[in-house]
């Protein structure tokens, strides 16, 4: 299951939660702001995630200076998403605007080191975007918008990620979730790749090294009860 998430699905319970996603796409900013609650779900999801920008520019100019922004709401306390999504659906994009919008943003984080782009667009915005300078395209279109898939009208464009429902159900996740499917022929571990490395660097988990544990058990010399009732001996 693919889910992506932004501040108002408010409190998660990612204990049950990760036990159904297999990726995860977190909004890390919005327009010149960033979200709330990226940073505490990026390290506690336990989940390999992406990231997308809510853009709100309407000009190159703009649309660069909101790139540079999310590049480093998005890998802000070390984080490293899989990748970076532009989502292109505010009312400045226009058909006259989006080209140059989406054009500033790909190249801005190229730049930056993003390696994997994706843009997250609506039907009527496609033809009028810089589609060939991302490397998936992930496009919404709900139907009857019921959470069930089968319920949902595929788009009519090519693309990689359908994005079915915002109504979907998640165990541990109180409020509806925004779905999506595969629509491509990008498999999932395309979009997982580096996922290992990801989860190893982003873990809130303490690493207990055996060099630490050695400090650990040292720290208890001269206190033999701790040692008989945990079967240890002094180091």
């Amino acid at each position: 299951m693919i889910a992506d998430l932004s501040h108002y699905n408010g409190e998660i319970n990612w204990t049950l939660a990760r036990k159904q996603l297999d990726l995860i796409i977190f909004r890390a900013s919005v327009g010149a702001n960033k979200d709330q609650k990226y940073v505490s779900y990026a390290k506690n999801c336990g989940v390999p995630f992406g990231v997308y920008h809510y853009v709100k520019a309407g000009t190159a100019a703009e649309a660069e200076k909101e790139a540079k922004h999310f590049y480093a709401c998005a890998t802000a306390e070390g984080l490293k998403p899989l990748f970076f999504c532009a989502d292109i659906e505010y009312e400045a994009q226009t058909t006259q605007t989006t080209y140059a919008v989406t054009e500033a943003f790909a190249n801005t984080l190229r730049k930056l080191g993003a390696r994997k782009l994706g843009m997250y667009i609506s039907q009527s915005r496609y033809e009028h975007s810089a589609l060939k300078l991302y490397d998936f395209i992930w496009i919404p279109r709900w139907g009857n918008n019921t959470g069930k898939i089968e319920d949902a009208i595929k788009p009519k464009y090519p693309c990689d990620l359908w994005q079915y429902t915002s109504k979907g159900v998640v165990n541990g996740i109180n409020h509806a979730v925004d779905l999506n499917e595969l629509c491509g022929d990008k498999p999932l571990s395309w979009f997982l790749e580096g996922s290992e490395t990801q989860m190893a660097n982003n873990t809130t988990e303490s690493k207990f090294s055996a060099a630490n544990l050695v400090k650990f058990v040292k720290g208890f010399v001269g206190q033999p009860y701790w040692y008989y009732t945990h079967c240890l001996v002094p180091v």
